[in-house]
């Protein structure tokens, strides 16, 4: 079975229940800002531990300010059992597939208003850095999904969609996987065994019409949300780093 389809048919069940989730998300985008006025750089983090807003220069949205979509999705099999089974955390898809994102517990190790920022949500521990000279946010999910019986697989992506309209070109150089949109916005990652990909649907709706595979092994170019992808060995635990730059 495909994972997605599976994961489609397990999301539209508990999502059913969610329908208001999409006006909560638009009034709680930026619980933590850091803006740098000097690079010209500003970043928010909403309460869900996602990336609210990213606006490089100041005051130019390079995500939806009204709906940010940006988080991670996950999903592993029951072994023996060819279902697949999942979550996930981005606040603002559309109907029908809305996430019910979950509130996180944010702490700032190093004092109020600084970096790292870390979320915790209760099955994803997300740290958050920036490189503020490069203009750039550096994204570490950590997924723990627990001692699930004949649990087997377990695949992470981190996803956003930037613009409403657009195109991103998804490639590989000798440096890692990448994707690059028409409008400013790189992003790459240093997990080993990640990879890039896109949804043709922006924003990406849960359905059947953007189920095929989005990794790409060859240079792509096209319309849809950019997502960086890891399948983990290991049952329980996987992590995921992707960079988000301004260029």
């Amino acid at each position: 079975m495909n994972p997605r389809l599976a994961l489609t048919t397990t999301l539209a069940i508990a999502l059913l229940f969610v329908l208001s989730s999409t006006a909560l998300a638009q009034n709680s985008n930026c619980a933590y800002t850091f803006t740098y006025t000097k690079n010209a750089f500003s970043f928010c983090i909403s309460q869900y531990g996602t990336l609210g807003m990213l606006q490089a220069p100041i005051g130019v949205n390079l995500i939806d300010p009204n709906a940010p979509i940006e988080g991670y999705v996950y999903y592993f099999d029951i072994e023996g059992n060819d279902n697949f089974f999942g979550g996930c955390q981005v606040p603002n898809l559309p109907n029908p597939g809305n996430c019910l994102p979950q509130t996180a517990t944010c702490s700032e190790p190093n004092g109020p208003g600084t970096l790292p920022l870390i979320a915790k949500d209760g099955i994803a521990t997300t740290t958050i850095t920036a490189n503020p000279s490069q203009r750039e946010v550096m994204i570490l999910t950590e997924l723990d999904i627990g001692a699930i019986k004949g649990a087997n697989m377990l695949t992470v992506e981190r996803e956003a969609v930037f613009q409403p309209s657009g195109t991103a070109t998804f490639s590989s150089t000798g440096f890692g996987p990448y994707a690059v949109s028409n409008y400013g916005v790189r992003v790459t990652t240093n997990t080993a065994g990640a990879c890039f990909g896109n949804y043709s649907g922006v924003p990406p709706a849960w359905s059947t019409s953007n189920l095929a595979d989005p990794c790409r092994t060859t240079t792509f170019s096209g319309p849809g949300s950019m997502l960086a992808e890891k399948a983990s060995v290991s049952p329980r635990y996987a992590s995921l780093q992707i960079q988000y730059a301004v260029f």
